[in-house]
């Protein structure tokens, strides 16, 4: 017991290094890869908590379209904040805020699908989505994977390409109070029931 409590402890002080790394201005990439090898070898990825995650880190753009909808590369656009939310019963939601440059308000898309976890592969399945006009915005059902590098109640981290395009999300405590701050119609029934 005692040494799972220090590994814990270990990881949790890993954990901490990679989100201080990935919030600094300057960020060393160099660092984040050790760090993410770090996380990644510590074993902690036999299952993925159920709940809302912010993402606070994108490797590259194609990583972020890879989960999100890619309509934060429409002209005048940028992301400004993405969440997942994990329900136990492998529902998954996204939530994808989009600032537009200008007099703009910012625009909530939403996808909404399943999720599975085998050996180490994250794979997700959308099954619809609607951009923040409520038109629907996926046709077709849309499958990726990722490689789950890291996951703990707190931090979860994926590869997008198998090659060191991380995607690092931090826990979202409250949605709500994220989304209203944001500027942004809160999340229907439909997410609380996602994420329990």
């Amino acid at each position: 017991r005692l040494d799972a409590a220090t590994a814990s402890t270990a990881s949790a002080a890993t954990e901490r290094r990679l989100l201080e790394e990935c919030g600094s201005t300057e960020r060393d990439l160099a660092a984040i890869d050790s760090i993410v090898g770090e996380l990644g070898s510590s074993g902690s990825r036999r299952r993925l908590p159920s709940g809302s995650f912010r993402l606070v880190w994108a490797r590259t753009d194609d990583a972020l379209a890879e989960i999100g909808t890619g309509l934060h590369r429409v002209p005048l656009a940028r992301m400004e904040e993405l969440f997942l939310t994990l329900g136990g019963d492998g529902a998954i939601a996204l939530t994808e805020i989009v600032r537009v440059i200008g007099p703009f308000p910012n625009v909530k898309n939403r996808l909404f699908g399943t999720w599975t976890l085998a050996k180490a592969a994250l794979n997700v399945k959308y099954d619809e989505g609607f951009d923040g006009t409520g038109k629907q915005i996926t046709g077709k059902p849309r499958a990726v994977a990722f490689d789950l590098v890291h996951a703990t109640d707190d931090v979860v981290v994926l590869d997008a390409s198998r090659k060191g395009a991380w995607l690092v999300f931090e826990r979202e405590s409250d949605l709500a109070d994220a989304l209203k701050r944001l500027r942004v119609p809160p999340n229907d029934d439909d997410d609380a029931n996602a994420a329990q």
